[in-house]
């Protein structure tokens, strides 16, 4: 060997034992650590990322379904003060026109049929009226329009028609 082979490989081994010793004290000073806690605070963002693309999933299902229990509840609403008016002509109908001085409690419902005639009726209702009229009976206007006869039913009686 030469002397220069013999000082490179001297000095190598020298280089090593300095590195060697730079990672045992960097280690016992705790700066391997801060890795850990690197990995840990990705994993713990990465959970709250999740969590809240979950919520925001979950708000928008509700939202939807929010939507969708408006449109019914109006649906209803419709219906029902379509049913307060038909009852209201009936009760005219059987007082012979003549309005009798009005409850309490028919207070109320005067003012939700007085509401129903600002607001459009429910073209379902029409429907069954006419259809009725026009010679068909309970069972095929229930087909048709995709109700329950009784209902079918209901709105003929109270709509006025004959043979209900």
């Amino acid at each position: 060997m030469s002397l220069f082979q013999l000082d490179f490989f001297v000095y190598m081994i020298v280089i090593m034992l300095i590195i060697g010793g730079v990672l045992v004290i960097a280690a016992s000073l705790g700066f391997g650590k801060n890795s850990d806690e690197a990995k840990d605070i990705t994993e713990k963002l990465d959970a709250l990322e999740i969590t809240v693309s979950e919520a925001d999933e979950t708000m928008s299902e509700l939202n939807d379904m929010t939507k969708n229990a408006m449109k019914e509840f109006d649906a209803k609403y419709q219906e029902l003060l379509f049913l307060y008016n038909l009852i209201d002509e009936k009760q005219k109908n059987v007082n012979g026109g003549s309005t009798a001085k009005p409850s309490r409690q028919s207070k109320s419902v005067d003012m939700i049929i007085d509401d129903s005639k600002k607001m459009s009726i429910n073209p379902k209702f029409t429907n069954v009226l006419e259809m009725y009229k026009n010679g068909k009976g309970v069972e095929e206007i229930a087909k048709q329009l995709d109700m329950g006869k009784g209902e079918v039913g209901l709105i003929i009686s109270l709509g006025g028609a004959k043979n209900a």
